[in-house]
């Protein structure tokens, strides 16, 4: 941890940030916006036994054991000391402030929250729309107003998966080689039921 080499092609600084070799890498860095904070100082790192945020100039754990189901939690993209999780069998939906350790639940819905594939951004780039799967249907959480917007769609994705538009104007849900979008309607809240496919 922490050498460094140069790369012969590009002639950028390559800086060793973990020591988790011989075992495999992490399976996260190929996914998501969301594993990394709003400026760049967090990432979320999964070593052979926990799941960790570091400081990617350095390696540096700051924060051990982050909490939640990994693959569909995700940080703010606008306040770098932000997270938002949940986990397995979970009605809430949780925010850490990092630098405090501090949890707070942000929304209890009541009814299991569901896996939205572990592969799509689940958050808009201003931080306020959440996709969630609420007992097996997609839904839209506003985190400025606590509201969940009426309509939805059946999360029906497999082994697929479901990402909202950065722009928070609608969501994809991959599933194979279909694809299907789902518009959001801001004024009215609602997440259409009707798919362009």
């Amino acid at each position: 941890v922490g050498s460094s080499y140069i790369d012969p092609v590009f002639g950028t600084s390559i800086t060793r940030l973990s020591s988790t070799y011989p075992s495999g890498g992490s399976g996260l860095i190929y996914g998501r916006n969301g594993f990394w904070n709003a400026n760049s100082t967090l990432y979320i790192h999964e070593f052979p036994d926990v799941k960790k945020m570091i400081d990617p100039r350095s390696g540096k754990v700051i924060f051990s054991n982050v909490p939640g189901m990994v693959a569909d939690a995700t940080f703010s993209p606008v306040d770098p000391d932000r997270y938002y999780y949940f986990e397995y069998d979970s009605t809430s939906i949780k925010q850490l402030t990092v630098s405090t350790g501090q949890i707070a639940v942000v929304k209890d819905f009541g009814t299991k929250l569901g896996s939205l594939g572990g592969t799509g951004n689940n958050i808009d780039n201003s931080g306020r729309y959440l996709v969630v799967n609420v007992g097996g249907t997609l839904r839209i959480f506003d985190l400025i107003t606590a509201t969940l917007y009426s309509g939805g769609t059946p999360a029906d994705f497999g082994d697929g998966y479901v990402s909202i538009a950065p722009d928070g104007n609608g969501i994809a849900i991959i599933k194979n080689t279909m694809k299907r979008w789902h518009s959001i309607n801001h004024s009215s809240r609602t997440l259409s039921s009707q798919s362009t496919t």
